[in-house]
């Protein structure tokens, strides 16, 4: 072990506690600074999937996750609410297959849309290869 100017012993045990609260602050922040992943949510109409709706899923959906919609016909009593949610909502096999529609015709004027995009500048949701 050496001595430096000053009278103060440089040996291993004194560098690694210095560097302790580094570390220890290194391990704090490190949750904060890893990017969250993005999921990707399935709907399947015939329960294969982690939805069978599509509303419920974006509703739990986080913004930059996307939504896979497989083949089939949602049919909802109220339109879809994408909101301002930064999410992707596509289908697995196009327009052909797959359709969002109104179970009946909405009395409201103001509810007669299938799917509705409404929200602030929060984000840009995306809806691609459905019918509606």
């Amino acid at each position: 072990m050496s001595v430096n100017r000053s009278g103060v012993r440089r040996g291993s045990t004194l560098v690694r506690s210095s560097l302790r609260p580094s570390i220890v602050a290194c391990a704090l922040l490190l949750p904060f600074s890893i990017p969250a992943f993005a999921a990707t949510i399935i709907v399947d109409p015939a329960g294969g999937g982690d939805f069978t709706a599509i509303q419920p899923a974006i509703d739990a959906a986080r913004p930059g996750d996307d939504i896979l919609v497989k083949p089939g016909e949602y049919v909802s009593d109220r339109p879809v609410r994408l909101g301002a949610k930064a999410i992707t909502v596509t289908s697995e096999r196009g327009p052909e297959e797959t359709t969002i529609r109104l179970a009946e015709p909405a009395p409201d004027v103001t509810h007669r849309c299938v799917v509705l995009f409404e929200g602030g500048d929060a984000g840009s949701p995306v809806l691609a290869g459905v019918r509606l």
